[in-house]
């Protein structure tokens, strides 16, 4: 479902960069203290997966990609996971490209911005503490993103309903009033069950950084001259090196964890289907009074 990602990052010509991308403004239906992507990378992660391209624009004005999106639709407010699933398998090779792009936009930010003194500022290598903040920055922009989508996907389960509602003689006061009841109980249980499962952990994301092989980097400062002993004799400088970590290193280390298959927007969008079409049936069933 999602545009299509920036995909050489920063770089690219109309794409968004740290100097470009403003505040968000509130995401549609939910709080502002939600949003976790309050770093410029996080925030960078979210512009670049809103940016979109022409390419997939190009969905608008073609009636059987549209029509596919309709049965999709169809599939949500039916529960049907089975049609979900199937979408999801098919659309997956593409999203992965998006999503690769979209990380490697946050990967070149760090190491532009925070280059290691005493290094080639040109090295396009992290250093692990840089390498956590960009799966951090990814993580927290990939669920505010998915944020954007929330209201949305609770029209698609709940939003036919509406208008059939009303013509069985419900007033629409009524219903509107049963709607926002229903909305509030689906934002709880996807807060407190799926929103958790975008961003895992500083302990997890720890856990996947120490496990990526390091280069040892040579520092080269100034030259210093070494400071005198007592007994008169030049103390000998020691060499300083700095691990860092390359792109491809970080790249398949993190791309094989559950993390971060999970941050695929057209899997989020499944599970939130799913959860929001079983949270309304247990609205419906329990016939709570507002």
């Amino acid at each position: 479902f999602f545009s299509r990602a920036v995909v050489q990052g920063c770089v690219t010509t109309g794409a968004p960069t740290p100097e470009t991308v403003s505040t968000p403004p509130s995401t549609m239906g939910c709080a502002p203290s939600r949003r976790k992507a309050r770093t410029a990378g996080g925030k960078l992660v979210v512009a670049n997966i809103k940016q979109g391209d022409k390419k997939s624009e190009a969905i608008l004005g073609n009636m059987q990609a549209i029509d596919e999106f309709k049965s999709l639709m169809v599939a949500v407010m039916m529960g049907d996971t089975a049609k979900i699933e199937e979408f999801q398998k098919k659309k997956a090779p593409e999203q992965r490209k998006k999503m690769e792009a979209v990380l490697r936009a946050v990967w070149e930010y760090h190491y532009k911005n925070f280059p290691v003194e005493g290094t080639d500022p040109e090295d396009d290598r992290n250093t692990p503490e840089h390498a956590k903040a960009a799966i951090l920055d990814y993580l927290h922009g990939v669920h505010d993103a998915m944020l954007e989508y929330e209201r949305p996907v609770f029209e698609s389960v709940w939003g036919p309903m509406r208008p059939l509602l009303m013509a069985s003689g419900i007033s629409a006061q009524r219903v509107n009033k049963k709607s926002e009841f229903i909305y509030k109980k689906v934002v709880k249980k996807a807060k407190k069950e799926l929103f958790p499962q975008i961003c895992g952990n500083e302990v997890t994301v720890d856990h996947i950084v120490e496990g990526m092989t390091k280069d040892q980097v040579k520092v080269i400062l100034p030259e210093k001259k070494g400071e005198e002993k007592k007994g008169g004799e030049a103390e000998e400088v020691k060499e300083k090196y700095v691990e860092k970590i390359t792109w491809t290193e970080f790249f398949e280390a993190f791309a094989k964890t559950d993390l971060y298959k999970n941050t695929d927007p057209n899997i989020q969008l499944g599970k939130m289907a799913d959860l929001m079409t079983k949270t309304v049936k247990l609205c419906i069933n329990t016939h709570e009074k507002i």
